[in-house]
């Protein structure tokens, strides 16, 4: 699928969620460090690496395919304390305690598995 899955978060990021971020996404890195390959497609991504601060406070992807890639989006927003923000759908949380978060003019979602989540997209 071609549309942009933004993950992000609201809330102060930590060192420790940084690596645990860094250690899902890195070992699935193509080549060119721009997509990662699954066992049943791929995705391109955007913004994951650390910034200057050792902080991974969000990343983007598209071209997603395949079904893996999507629990692998919702064990990150799990590690990585992310809301995933599929644009034109419900901002899914994987924390029911961190709706407080949201902003108050979008939809909001809780999730547990990459299913509910394609199933959030594909209803909208």
């Amino acid at each position: 699928m071609s549309f942009d899955v933004f993950l992000f978060s609201f809330w102060p990021q930590s060192h420790e969620r940084a690596l645990q971020v860094t250690a899902l996404i890195r070992p699935l890195l193509s080549s060119s460090a721009m997509s990662i390959v699954l066992p049943d497609g791929e995705a391109d991504i955007y913004g994951w690496e650390p910034n200057g601060d050792g902080l991974v406070t969000g990343m983007m992807l598209n071209h997603i395919g395949g079904r893996v890639a999507w629990d692998l989006l919702v064990e990150i927003a799990k590690v990585g304390r992310f809301a995933i923000h599929p644009i034109g759908c419900a901002m899914c949380f994987v924390d029911e305690a961190d709706l407080q978060h949201a902003p108050a003019e979008f939809p909001t979602r809780i999730i547990s598995s990459g299913a509910e989540l394609l199933e959030e997209i594909l209803a909208n």
